[in-house]
Parts: C-alpha cells; structure tokens; sequence
C-alpha cells in the first residue's frame, strides 16, 4: 500500500468519527528508519515529506533521537532551580523530567537518557536532588506502575478502554504469577513497542 492510499484509508477511518484528516497540515516523516518520504500531491494538496516536525511541542526527528527535548526539559529544570527555596528545588527538578515520562520515555534513546543522567548527577553533586535519588529509568518505571495500577483498579480512567480484554487461557503450570491478567497485544512494529501500554503489558511478562 503506497502513502497515498495510506492518507485515503486514514481520512475514510477519520470520518466515521465525524473527523476530517487535513492534507494542509499533513506532512510525512520515517521515524528512525528509511529514506525522507517524496513530497507528492494529493487531491490537488502537497504533502512534504520532512525530517523533523512539532507535535504536542515534541520536536519529532527523522533520526528518533529526542536530545532537543531532552535540552528542552533540562532547561525548564534549571528555571525552575532558580525560583524555588532549597527545600522545594530536588522536588520540582525531578517532577519536570519526569513529566509524562511515560509517553515519551520510548522513543528516547541511549544517549538520551545518559543526557538526563548526566544532568542528575550535577544536581546532586550541587545538593539540588536528594543524593539517594534513582537514574531516570528507574524513576520511570516507578511512575509506570503507579499509572498502570490506576488504569488496571479504575474503570473510569481515560486510558482503561485500550487495554486488551482479560486472559481466558487456563494457567496449569506452576509457574511465577503473572503482573497483570490481560491477553498480550500482537507485536506490529517497532514503533507499536514504544506505546506505554504495551511496554507496560509485556514488562516481566517472560
């Protein structure tokens, strides 16, 4: 299926919600892999292929490197320092990087993270965080958690009806109990493994 017909599909899909895909503010962009997708017409629109892009004040890179944001939350980090009394700076340091951590944790990469890291260890070399303060992956995986605790325990939470319906496999093994009791969503791709859901589902599911 070329991109074309990809656009089409996503308009058709779009109008059964009583929404309309814009071709005017539409551009294309290969996440982490390929080549910069052709700038081609459609429907008498262009439509450009880019290699970055805003979205939801996210720079989006062709390369899948997130060190422009990661410079960005460092920085409002810093504000913050500057204008908070010693006792309340570690708690606003570490509450503005982690901040919807779990939607943007998986498309960081190695890189970024050591950047955070990196940037932790300064604060608590220089007392503005808590010397017994995690790495961001753990603090992360903390935060995963919690939020997924609420999603399983709430019915009402926004982000309970994407989760895959309960397992009616028969477990008669004695083996280790599972963390959740969902059915395992089909890997579709790498991109569907960033997804905090199903990094969430299959975290220590092996």
């Amino acid at each position: 299926m070329n991109i074309a017909n990809v656009l089409q599909t996503l308009n058709i899909m779009a109008a059964t919600f009583g929404l309309k895909l814009s071709l005017t503010k539409t551009t294309l962009q290969n996440k982490g892999a390929g080549d910069l997708p052709c700038t081609f017409s459609l429907d008498r629109v262009s439509v450009e292929g880019v290699e970055e892009f805003t979205y939801l004040s996210s720079r989006q890179s062709v390369t899948g490197c997130c060190c422009p944001d990661m410079e960005k939350i460092i920085g409002l980090a810093i504000s913050m320092i500057r204008y908070n009394t010693i006792e309340e700076q570690w708690t606003v340091v570490v509450s503005r990087l982690i901040y919807a951590a779990s939607a943007w944790i998986g498309f960081t990469t190695r890189t970024d993270i050591q950047h955070i890291d990196a940037f932790l260890r300064r604060c608590k070399r220089g007392g503005y965080c808590s010397p017994d303060l995690s790495d961001l992956v753990q603090l992360v995986e903390e935060g995963d958690d919690r939020l997924f605790r609420k999603i399983i325990n709430n019915s009402s939470h926004v982000l309970h009806g994407l989760l895959p319906c309960p397992t009616t496999a028969k477990q008669q093994y004695n083996l280790r109990r599972r963390p959740q009791d969902r059915q395992m969503p089909d890997h579709t791709g790498h991109l569907a493994d960033k997804n905090f859901l199903i990094r969430i589902l299959f975290k220590d599911s092996y």
